[in-house]
């Protein structure tokens, strides 16, 4: 008889565990994300050239938009949060510039994050979009 409620407080036990690890990684997803739109903000009032869409593993902005060179990357996700889709540019002038074809391109940032070991709803990784616009402002991560 013991040995039957050890085994049923072990198994709530893992499952409880298991829940509350996926959670504390979707929290790290969302810390991400609202991290990087603060990182972003920061782009925009400092007027820098930066790529969003340059990813290199966990790092993000690793070139510029204008001078496509290297550059220090601008935010280094946590370990184990993974980018799905990004999407942006800070032109390093105040609301937008030119690009080599006379179109104009503006100083936004789009991102959606998710963390491998987060939680699934219906099969699918819970993710956060997170947006910003630099004559519109910030929008916070969504689920």
């Amino acid at each position: 008889m013991t040995m039957i409620i050890i085994g049923i407080v072990a198994q709530i036990a893992i499952t409880l565990y298991l829940d509350m690890t996926r959670r504390s990684n979707d929290a790290t997803a969302l810390a991400d994300a609202r991290n990087l739109i603060t990182v972003t903000n920061v782009n925009f009032i400092n007027l820098d050239d930066v790529d969003y869409t340059a990813v290199s593993g966990n790092e993000i902005g690793v070139n510029g938009w204008s001078d496509p060179g290297a550059r220090n990357a601008i935010f280094i996700l946590s370990n184990g949060v993974e980018v799905d889709s990004i999407d942006g540019q800070s032109t390093g002038m105040p609301f937008g510039d030119l690009d080599g074809s006379n179109n104009w391109v503006e100083n936004c940032f789009e991102a959606t994050l998710y963390h491998e070991s987060g939680t699934s709803v219906g099969g699918v990784r819970k993710t956060y979009y997170c947006a910003i616009d630099e004559i519109v402002g910030a929008s916070m991560p969504q689920q």
